[in-house]
């Protein structure tokens, strides 16, 4: 018998990084450790972040997230 229960969700996530590098990894950890999204259905976009988050990010985040570099600062609703 398949419980519906034990499959992830399908739900994507868009989570918009400027200079927090650690919050955005906690928040992506916690996203996969509750199994509320997987690593496929993660994006990060960086908003060209002048610390080296983005790059950070790209190096740090589990396998299938995807990670945007933005080339410009649009702001949050962009």
């Amino acid at each position: 018998m398949n419980n519906a229960c034990e499959t992830l969700p399908t739900l994507g996530v868009v989570i918009v990084n400027y200079c927090s590098a650690a919050l955005t990894e906690r928040c992506v950890q916690s996203l996969l450790e509750h199994r509320i999204a997987a690593a496929t259905d993660i994006v990060v976009v960086d908003n060209l972040s002048p610390d080296g988050s983005g790059q950070q990010l790209q190096r740090s985040l589990p396998e299938g997230v995807r990670v945007l570099l933005s080339t410009h600062n649009r702001g949050y609703a962009s």
